[in-house]
């Protein structure tokens, strides 16, 4: 039996419909074409039909998906909820046995409070105060073992731990950069100093095919421009 699920803000999950399909909900999720996915890489630029995965494994699986994995909900229905409760929603996830299928909720999916007309036997106004839009849009995708996903931000919000697998992908192309034998580093410097945005500045050089450091002629164009900066270098032959 197919049930869906939402993630609330405080870290716990309710149960939304217990029974999805009869809630109308069996055809909206569709497991995602994932034969083209590649291993989760922030320098690759993804295509329109390809997806990032990763394989948590040991503690990085239980901090990212015990919760999601638990069936321990005891009969806790959004329904327990106040009316405020989309406005606590994290997530939505529908789960298919040991596959689950997510939606990260954000502002686009929860229309403002409004009043329509219900057009039935005789015309009703009826007045929607708090609404989820369920589209059936995939965020993540968990095959029981892997995780695919297309946004970084999403995945990094819904499931703890992420940071993790950013930091591994970066670090191999942080150390990759600091090897080049262009630099000679202090020995006190290293990969543990360079923040975020520095290492997504060094994916994006290493990826460049116009910006290779083992050029001589590409060296002296860079020691050129780093000269103009006035900056505290030691430049020796």
């Amino acid at each position: 039996m197919k049930k869906l699920l939402a993630k609330l803000q405080t870290g716990s999950s309710v149960i939304v419909f217990d029974d999805a399909e009869a809630a109308g909900i069996k055809n909206l999720y569709k497991e995602p074409n994932i034969k083209n996915a590649i291993e989760f890489d922030l320098s690759h630029i993804l295509g329109e039909d390809q997806w990032y995965y990763v394989v948590p494994v040991g503690d990085q699986k239980i901090k990212m998906m015990d919760s999601y994995l638990s069936e321990d909900l005891n009969g806790i229905g959004l329904d327990t909820i106040n009316e405020d409760s989309a406005l606590q929603v994290r997530a939505l996830y529908l789960v298919s046995g040991e596959e689950k299928y997510f939606t990260k909720i954000t502002s686009r999916l929860l229309p403002k409070s409004s009043k329509y007309i219900s057009i039935g036997e005789t015309p009703s106004l009826v007045e929607q105060k708090s609404a989820i839009t369920v589209t059936g849009q995939l965020d993540a995708y968990w095959s029981g073992s892997w995780l695919y996903f297309k946004k970084f931000a999403y995945v990094q919000t819904m499931f703890p731990g992420m940071n993790e697998f950013y930091r591994e992908a970066t670090e191999r192309e942080t150390n990759l950069f600091l090897s080049c034998s262009l630099f000679e580093l202090k020995s006190e410097m290293s990969s543990d100093m360079i923040g975020n945005r520095n290492r997504r500045m060094i994916a994006a050089i290493i990826d460049s095919k116009s910006a290779d450091l083992e050029d001589p002629d590409m060296r002296e164009k860079y020691l050129d421009y780093a000269k103009t900066y006035n900056l505290d270098l030691e430049i020796e032959d």
